[in-house]
């Protein structure tokens, strides 16, 4: 008899009732709970997936007996939800971004360097299999010294206000998977960074002081570059690509 790995998750918004529905969807894993400060949304969610539903992700480790959790809260909280599930001895796997700043990331992985900590961060991009290909041909040298690399990440539209307001930002949220795989690929840190942001199609970003279109330019130790482009105006569709140059190929 197969064991199903015991899921929960807390925060069941946009992509937390997407990660819901996956797990509910697995022929190997079970969900057993949701949390969700909104109760309503809470209760929904768990009823349609036939699991229990907590309006905090504490009374969900005091009650449920979980292999792991999906954080995909407020990314204001993340620090706060993964120290709670590394101190229980639950595998964590968190939402990007880690968190809005180095003193809260920095938490982030102190909790995930304690000893049996399990915590993975949800750079989806690292595991398609044209990206993987990428990096492999990369570190076998077929392509030679890395020279420049170039992401381009374009949403059809703009995500709901209230979204908008805890979200960080376009480089934060949206371009953090650019940025994960634009460090990846090239292997080396980043030394020197210039970055631009305009309101081209979204008025009501101004608000926020986001924007819906921003580039950045990437000087790498080592003395590679980079370009990374983020859109939230595209409006034939979803748009991703992404180039790595190196002396011998591309």
């Amino acid at each position: 008899m197969v064991r199903h790995v015991r899921l929960g998750v807390w925060g069941v918004g946009r992509i937390g009732s997407l990660h819901a529905s996956n797990i509910a969807s697995s022929q190997r894993a079970k969900l057993v709970g949701v949390a969700d400060p909104i109760r309503v949304r809470a209760k929904a969610t768990a009823a349609r997936f036939g699991a229990h539903s907590y309006d905090s992700p504490t009374r969900m480790l005091r009650k449920e007996r979980l292999d792991g959790v999906i954080i995909a809260t407020p990314t204001a909280q993340h620090a706060e939800h993964v120290k709670f599930a590394t101190d229980e001895g639950v595998a964590a796997f968190l939402e990007k971004p880690i968190a809005l700043t180095m003193n809260e990331a920095r938490k982030v992985v102190f909790a995930a360097s304690r000893p049996g900590a399990k915590v993975m961060v949800g750079f989806n991009r690292r595991f398609d299999p044209s990206f993987r290909k990428t990096k492999e041909n990369i570190v076998k040298g077929k392509i030679g010294k890395l020279l420049f690399v170039r992401t381009c990440a374009r949403d059809p539209g703009a995500p709901p206000a209230d979204y908008i307001a805890a979200s960080g930002g376009i480089f934060v949220d949206q371009c953090i998977h650019d940025i994960d795989i634009a460090l990846w690929f090239m292997n080396a840190e980043v030394e020197r960074v210039f970055a631009i942001g305009k309101v081209l199609t979204y008025p009501h970003l101004e608000k926020y002081g986001d924007y819906d279109n921003a580039v950045a330019l990437l000087e790498f130790k080592g003395g590679g570059l980079g370009v990374i482009e983020g859109s939230r105006s595209s409006n034939y569709g979803y748009d991703l690509r992404t180039e790595v140059l190196g002396h011998r190929g591309a």
